[in-house]
């Protein structure tokens, strides 16, 4: 009877104890997911910086090739820079610098980013605002590239988010002004880039034209193809490479020029925004990737 109830009590400890240690097993695994999400973060925000920081560095070099009255004219910043987004936020150290530069745009107020009047506009950094990419897209660690893939991933529940169409917003939209920026095409899928509205249906299917708030040009069905209605079927051989967008808001157009090309090769006119704010806008279908350029 003794023995009996020894072993009874021995069993209880060992499933006791087996109980704990799956508990613990968990919990140690939160733990380490924990400190990977908190590790990536980091690293985004400093890879975030880096990119900011070459830009700065390669427009300040470029600055100092030229005479010192052109460099304090053209200068290298201008204060609509400093509201550039970033989803996890530049580091102390950023902040700081930019607050210099914002100090120094007070003393020179006509100081304008280089660059910027290839288009007559304002070149802009873009990112990508993660609580709006679908679940079948993985952005970079510095949000500036997107890229479809096979399997969704959990992300957490957004308004922003779309539930279906596999597309992703930047972060900034623009109310006014003229801004550009450079989109790399990687892979032989399908995709789109342009802008886009906020107010775009975030739920169900979209439909790329400008009625429905989205302007944009494109590969579908191996044509390259600006979405209008009908959709226009831009001559062209297969995928271009680099593509710069174009928004001339206060203009009512978005135009999409090739690398090296001084026409566009396909420009939406008498667009209307609706005093909306207007975001760059990307659809990424299978194979394909886009990532967002340096600008040169």
């Amino acid at each position: 009877m003794l023995l009996q109830k020894i072993v009874s009590e021995f069993r209880q400890l060992r499933r006791f104890l087996k109980e704990k240690e799956v508990m613990l097993l968990a919990r140690l695994g939160e733990l380490d997911r924990a400190v990977l999400r908190k590790q990536e973060e980091e690293e985004a925000k400093v890879e975030g910086d880096i990119s900011l920081l070459s830009i700065l560095i390669c427009e300040m070099e470029e600055k100092l090739k030229r005479p010192t009255r052109g460099f304090l004219q053209v200068g290298f910043l201008r204060v609509g820079f400093l509201r550039v987004g970033y989803s996890i936020g530049p580091s102390p150290f950023l902040s700081n610098l930019l607050q210099s530069w914002g100090r120094l745009n007070h003393f020179f107020p006509s100081l304008s980013i280089p660059g910027c009047q290839k288009h007559a506009g304002q070149v802009s950094f873009v990112t990508l605002d993660p609580n709006t990419a679908t679940a079948g897209l993985v952005l970079s660690r510095d949000r500036r590239g997107v890229r479809w893939m096979d399997m969704g991933h959990n992300v957490s529940p957004c308004p922003q988010r779309f539930d279906v169409s596999c597309c992703v917003l930047g972060c900034r939209g623009f109310t006014s002004g003229r801004h550009f920026w450079d989109v790399e095409v990687m892979g032989g899928g399908m995709w789109a880039l342009g802008v886009a509205r906020s107010s775009v249906p975030r739920k169900g299917w979209l439909t790329f034209h400008p009625d429905y708030g989205i302007w944009a040009v494109g590969c579908c069905r191996n044509r390259f193809r600006a979405f209008t209605s009908p959709p226009t079927t831009l001559p062209m051989s297969g995928n271009p490479n680099r593509i710069r967008v174009v928004l001339d808001y206060g203009g009512g157009r978005v135009a999409f020029y090739l690398t090296a090309q001084k026409n566009p090769i396909f420009a939406f006119q008498n667009a209307s925004f609706c005093g909306e704010s207007i975001f760059p806008f990307f659809w990424v279908g299978r194979e394909s990737h886009l990532h967002l350029c340096f600008m040169e």
